[in-house]
């Protein structure tokens, strides 16, 4: 009889530990943290936004400084070839013939206005700028016809009609690129669809996985 108590104890004590051993906590997995503001695009992200962010900006200042700057060299170079085929009528009156000096105002003309867009097209890819080089390059000739009729007042003065020729274009090649550079954020803004919904796999505290599907609207 004793020897029946003992078995039966034996055996109270004994079958609970394998069952004990399978018995653990769950795994602790830290939960996913979210992207702090600033800290940039996430990684693997389909669709880049970017261009949501520059959708508000304001204009440029690299842009707005640097690309006249930049427009005037240009253009300058540029209209040395007209100037060396006016430069014998410049320098004597029976050197150089009438055509000669038409002709190579002509080519100082669309070379400074074609330098000028240029420069401000270039820059304004330097600093981000989505501009095109033809509202720039229309914006250059604008801005040239203004300074033509400004230069009437001045047409007497000893060099002083040639500066809103050389101001004006600089001014217009920078609003035209400007604006062109807004319009196509703009227009961005409308293609992008108003609906993305994209799949969403995460882990839960407790080692479990959670899938569904995230959407932006």
């Amino acid at each position: 009889m004793a020897r029946t108590h003992v078995l039966v104890l034996l055996l109270c004590v004994a079958l609970p530990l394998p069952g004990v051993a399978q018995v653990s906590n769950p795994p602790l997995v830290p939960a996913p943290v979210s992207p702090q503001r600033g800290e940039g695009k996430p990684e693997g992200e389909i669709i880049p936004r970017d261009w949501e962010a520059r959708e508000s900006e304001g204009v440029h200042p690299g842009r707005v400084i640097l690309g006249p700057l930049v427009g005037l060299l240009l253009g300058t170079v540029a209209t040395a070839p007209g100037l060396l085929l006016m430069a014998d009528s410049f320098s004597c009156s029976t050197c150089g013939s009438e055509s000669e000096v038409i002709g190579g105002g002509l080519i100082s003309l669309v070379g400074y206005t074609a330098g000028v867009a240029l420069g401000v097209k270039a820059m304004g890819s330097v600093f981000d700028g989505e501009g095109r080089f033809l509202h720039a390059l229309l914006g250059a000739g604008a801005g040239f016809g203004a300074g033509l009729l400004a230069m009437l007042p001045l047409i007497e003065t000893e060099g002083g009609w040639a500066i809103p020729l050389i101001i004006f274009p600089l001014v217009g090649a920078t609003v035209g690129y400007e604006i062109s550079h807004s319009n196509e954020l703009k227009r961005r803004a409308e293609e992008a669809p108003l609906v993305m919904v994209l799949p969403s796999v995460g882990v839960s505290p407790t080692g479990g996985v959670i899938a569904g599907l995230v959407g932006r609207f």
